[in-house]
């Protein structure tokens, strides 16, 4: 199993979530968890301050399975 790291942030009165790296082992996201992020650049030029904000490691959903039923 596979998870993302995520942070969410409150900004101008709503909660935003950000993606901040994806495809870790459980234990290297409790890692990044344990050592913190101070800051995330959410779009090129914007940064957002993200020291106080929770992280959490989140399950990756796999990939969505598309299946077409034949007709006989």
């Amino acid at each position: 199993m596979k998870f993302a790291l995520v942070a969410y942030a409150l900004i101008s009165g709503d909660i935003h979530s950000f993606v901040l790296d994806e495809h870790l082992t459980y234990q290297d996201c409790q890692q990044a968890i344990h050592e913190g992020v101070r800051a995330a650049e959410i779009v090129p030029g914007v940064t957002v301050d993200l020291r106080r904000a929770p992280l959490v490691c989140e399950l990756e959903s796999p990939a969505q399975v598309i299946m077409t039923a034949s007709k006989s």
